[in-house]
């Protein structure tokens, strides 16, 4: 943890965070949480490995901290914490009649273009 000196690249609170890293953490915190899982159904405890899965949990969080101080104005961040907290609700697409939609999309194209 913060304690072990474990570093965050100070960047991030300029630029954002890239995205691909922390999916990629995210994605091998999972693996390593279902061995994890696997070995302790089999009667073995491995400490190291969940101080490892933590570890890695929270740089992500410090990182994921930092991208929010960077898209957050600075006349929020100085007036209220919570804000930087909020939460995005993101609308689902639609995918009824996809196909048709598609193909229809794909005439009015091909009208258009006269081929």
């Amino acid at each position: 943890g913060k304690e072990t000196g474990d570093q965050v690249d100070p960047s991030i609170q300029f630029f954002g965070v890239e995205w691909s890293s922390v999916f990629s953490k995210l994605f091998n915190a999972g693996l390593n949480v279902r061995i994890f899982k696997q070995r302790q159904s089999a009667g073995f405890v491995d400490i190291l490995s969940l101080a490892s899965i933590l570890t890695e949990l929270e740089q992500v969080q410090r990182e994921v901290e930092l991208h929010m101080v960077s898209f957050t104005p600075r006349h929020q961040q100085e007036n209220s914490t919570v804000s930087a907290y909020r939460v995005n609700k993101y609308r689902k697409v639609k995918t009824d009649n996809l196909s048709e939609k598609i193909s229809a999309a794909r005439r009015e194209n091909q009208l258009e273009t006269g081929t």
